[in-house]
């Protein structure tokens, strides 16, 4: 049952903005800059600076939030929106309530978006960003041995994705990973998307429809990295934090995922909210679970990194 603070936020807020599977992506995407603006709350002053890494064929651009008082550890904050929604921008909010609560820097990436860059452009994204962090950590005043990676639902599947690829390959000292309601098995085969297919903001077919863009040709949607549950090994990960909505369809799938990695004796915090929706943890501005999340999440960080 949805808490009080849900409801009101799903019945006289959500229907005027929220996203529906038969949505265009550029309608969608104007749609949750709106409403991002709304439910994140007042944004926080902060030091940030802009960046623009070459990769290629392309430009990726970097916002880097420095609190007061930060020491030198840092978030590579990835963000939500089914592959499809989202950027800098629409999380700015976020990301400096993120970088408050932590007293840590955070760093936000534009990564492309699906359908007109399927997987796995975005993960691929990621990753450039990370190397280019690292690379230019001490000019960033970054402390390479206090790196954490997180992300909320598209962007906790990337950034799950992204610490099993560094892991198998570059192998950066990535310490922590942040991980708020992952969507991390491309199948859509738990029960809870059965169990909350519609009623509670993010539905079934919506989430559906994301993958579909997302995933394009790929035909075993079993891969680990766009599946990170589906991974045949979760051995020598960093310690995890994952944040959980009991009425969002990827619930299951999210502790799952704990499960496995505290199988493979990973470090493992894990939250379930009761009462709250997929997306709750970014719409602090009307939901006092979201503040919960986010204090609790940046409570691990500061406690691990100073």
């Amino acid at each position: 049952m949805l808490d009080a603070e849900s409801y009101a936020l799903l019945h006289d807020i959500l229907p005027a903005y929220a996203p529906t599977p038969e949505m265009e992506p550029a309608q969608a995407r104007l749609n949750a800059q709106a409403l991002g603006r709304l439910l994140q709350g007042q944004p926080v002053a902060m030091p940030t600076s802009e960046h623009s890494i070459n990769a290629g064929d392309h430009e990726i651009a970097v916002r880097l939030y420095r609190p007061q008082g930060t020491t030198g550890g840092w978030l590579l904050w990835i963000h939500g929106g089914g592959f499809t929604t989202g950027g800098l921008d629409t999380h700015d909010t976020l990301c400096r309530r993120l970088a408050k609560l932590s007293g840590q820097a955070v760093v936000s990436l534009d990564y492309r978006l699906a359908p007109e860059h399927p997987y796995p452009a975005a993960l691929n994204d990621c990753e450039a960003v990370l190397s280019w962090l690292f690379l230019q950590a001490d000019k960033l005043s970054l402390d390479p041995a206090r790196c954490a990676i997180g992300g909320s639902s598209a962007g906790g599947n990337l950034a799950a994705a992204l610490t099993l690829r560094n892991r198998d390959g570059a192998r950066l000292p990535i310490r922590r990973q942040l991980l708020v309601y992952p969507s991390v098995d491309a199948t859509l085969s738990s029960e809870s998307v059965r169990r909350h297919a519609t009623g509670y903001q993010l539905t079934a077919a919506m989430m559906q429809r994301y993958l579909d863009y997302y995933c394009g040709d790929i035909l075993d949607r079993r891969e680990p990295h766009l599946s990170p549950l589906f991974a045949p090994d979760f051995s020598g990960l960093p310690t995890a934090n994952l944040i959980i909505a009991d009425l969002d369809p990827l619930a299951d799938e999210g502790i799952a995922y704990a499960r496995s990695l505290e199988n493979a004796d990973v470090v493992v915090g894990l939250r379930i909210y009761d009462g709250v929706m997929h997306g709750f943890f970014a719409q602090a501005g009307v939901l006092s679970k979201a503040r919960d999340a986010q204090a609790k999440l940046c409570d691990a960080l500061r406690a691990d990194f100073g």
